[in-house]
């Protein structure tokens, strides 16, 4: 071989080996970066204080935790509460943030003047208190964001790492965004009543915005606290408008911080405020906001124009949200609670319906009661049944009635009870409603009423009247009785001197007289049959029972012994009428009475 062809062949046998040393130079995976704590032993248990200085703001910040475990800026404000959200931001940055270790061959390159650190941007310093007083300051420095903005440098005990720019994202803020942005800031469930105060109301205390009211919680019922006016009137409150109320006055939003510590609330409206709102709480203590316009601002509707308000013995004075303020100046009408019934359906257990005719000495009252499921005219288990239908039709329509106006201007003595209504959930009383002579205004018509505890009438739906008629024959149920023909062992019809007994053969299941068996035995008939198991009532008669001509009683004895009586007969007007337990009606099917008759004569 030529010794030219040889120094090719070394040449490329070369050139191959360098390729393949450099591919497998490349292919080596780089060490795994070092992710590291941004704070490093950082203990949020003992956190004391927060400081923030921001040089490219020109802001300096300082938090403190107070006795009472409440984030207050001390500097540059004198003692305002912290935004919550801003501060568990700032401590979860602290306890959880993380970064990459700068790798040591680039920190000749990457010097912390490159990066941004020398100054820093900005500084976040937590200053943590042992049991014992000592202090310990971990320091967080912002430097240099990437070019693409999505990862910033910052330098942490030393070591200078690289994060994400949320830290930078949370600080970019002025000092009104590290406020507490909720005027109070009171838990709406520790407030037991609501006072709202007015110097210059208008003059009717309940159609005027902003009149004067003082409520207060009355009572708990199925587990929820009952609201109740006091002054001017007693009336009830309803819940839903409360809660708005509540939630308006305890977490009213601030817009603008106006003025740190005025030196003259008329400047604000707020030496004489247009109506103020204050809030008593369970431990004793009360919160009140002061609510003003500027000097000279034209007369509007509370849900218009700007408004300013202030804790009275407080410091600053705030710019609020008008809608809010329009609840808290909401007319006293329209708080008012206008439904009939507030309790679920499924919790209530008793009803008690009373009328008072015209001329009687005592009231008609029908008690109606619960039990498993089932309803009775009176105590279950021993009252007769109660039409379930209609008590579930009542309960319905109870729920859904709303009451269409309330009638301040009429004094409470102008009702003349005629009918009235108590409701009960298991043994607590929900509400009583007294309804008195019909009555019509521009808008409506229908009963006067007084419900339990209020000092105001209102019109209450006309229809309620039919509803609450307590006439026992409306609520018994309709069925007189209804058995399992398997349940029973015979069936016993008589008249006078002449008596069937009827026995149920266990062999094939019929009906047999006298128990015969053979050719000559007759089979009760299996229409008849039916309907002298499932006895139902047309309609119950009320009134004095006359004595029943051509009486047939029926007997039925269950497989346990104990027997059942049911007669029936001619009424006084012809018809026929059954009698079950001292209750009179005419049955659905009269046609019985003809064919019990005709078994007694058969032969």
């Amino acid at each position: 071989m030529h010794w030219r062809t040889i120094l090719v062949l070394l040449l490329v046998l070369a050139a191959l080996g360098g390729f393949l040393w450099w591919k497998q130079r490349a292919a080596q995976v780089p060490p795994p970066a070092l992710e590291l704590p941004l704070v490093a032993g950082f203990d949020a248990g003992r956190l004391a204080s927060i400081e923030v200085d921001h040089r490219i703001r020109g802001l300096q910040v300082r938090l403190e935790l107070d006795a009472r475990q409440r984030w207050r800026i001390v500097d540059p404000l004198r003692d305002a509460a912290a935004d919550a959200g801003v501060v568990a931001a700032l401590i979860e940055v602290a306890r959880s943030g993380l970064g990459i270790a700068q790798p040591a061959a680039d920190a000749a390159v990457h010097t912390p003047a490159k990066l941004g650190l020398e100054p820093p941007r900005a500084r976040v310093r937590f200053t943590e208190r042992a049991e014992s007083g000592a202090e310990q300051r971990r320091e967080l420095l912002l430097g240099a964001l990437d070019i693409d903005g999505r990862g910033m440098w910052v330098q942490a005990g030393g070591r200078v790492l690289h994060t994400s720019r949320a830290l930078d994202a949370l600080l970019d803020r002025n000092l009104d965004d590290y406020r507490e942005r909720r005027a109070l800031d009171v838990d709406p469930s520790a407030v037991t009543a609501i006072r709202r105060e007015c110097a210059g109301a208008g003059a009717d205390p309940f159609a005027s915005e902003a009149a004067p009211f003082d409520a207060a919680v009355d009572g708990i019922v199925a587990g929820f606290p009952i609201w109740r006016v006091r002054a001017p009137r007693a009336v009830a409150l309803d819940p839903l408008a409360v809660s708005a109320l509540l939630r308006s006055a305890c977490v009213l939003p601030v817009v603008a911080f106006v003025d740190e510590a005025p030196a003259d609330l008329a400047r604000y409206g707020l030496d004489a405020p247009r109506f103020s709102i204050a809030l008593e709480l369970g431990d004793g203590a009360t919160r009140t906001l002061d609510f003003g316009r500027f000097p000279g601002a034209p007369a509007q509707r509370a849900a218009e124009g700007d408004w300013l308000c202030r804790e009275r013995g407080s410091g600053p004075v705030w710019r609020v949200d008008t809608r809010d303020v329009g609840i808290l100046a909401a007319a006293l009408e329209n708080l008012l609670d206008y439904r009939l019934l507030r309790a679920e359906r499924a919790s209530i257990t008793r009803l008690a319906l009373e009328s008072w005719p015209a001329g009687a000495a005592a009231p008609v009252a029908l008690e109606l009661a619960a039990l498993n499921g089932r309803w009775f005219t009176g105590e279950p288990g021993r009252a007769p049944r109660a039409d379930g239908a209609r008590v579930e039709d009542l309960l319905g329509r109870l729920e859904g009635i709303e009451l269409p106006t309330y009638l301040p201007a009429l004094a409470p003595s102008e009702l003349v009870r005629e009918r009235a209504l108590t409701v009960w959930a298991g043994d607590e009383r929900v509400c009583r409603f007294e309804f008195g002579a019909p009555h019509a205004t521009s808008s409506a018509s229908g009963r006067l009423a007084l419900r339990d505890g209020d000092a105001v009438l209102v019109l209450a739906p006309a229809e309620l009247d039919a509803l609450l008629d307590p006439a026992l024959a409306l609520w018994r149920t309709r069925e007189v009785w209804k058995h399992d023909e398997l349940a029973l062992s015979s069936i016993e019809v008589s008249a006078g001197l002449r008596k069937r007994v009827y026995v149920r053969d266990g062999a094939d299941g019929t009906w047999r007289r006298d128990g015969a068996r053979g050719p000559e035995a007759r089979e009760l008939e299996p229409v008849w049959l039916e309907r002298a198991l499932s006895i139902q009532a047309a309609e119950w008669l009320e009134g004095p029972a006359g004595e029943l001509a051509e009486v047939v009683e029926l007997a039925l004895t269950e497989k346990d012994g104990s027997v059942q009586r049911l007669v029936l007969g001619r009424g006084a007007g012809g018809a026929i009428e059954l009698e079950l337990d001292g209750a009179r009606a005419r049955p659905k099917f009269p046609e019985l009475h003809a064919a019990l008759l005709r078994w007694l004569a058969a032969p």
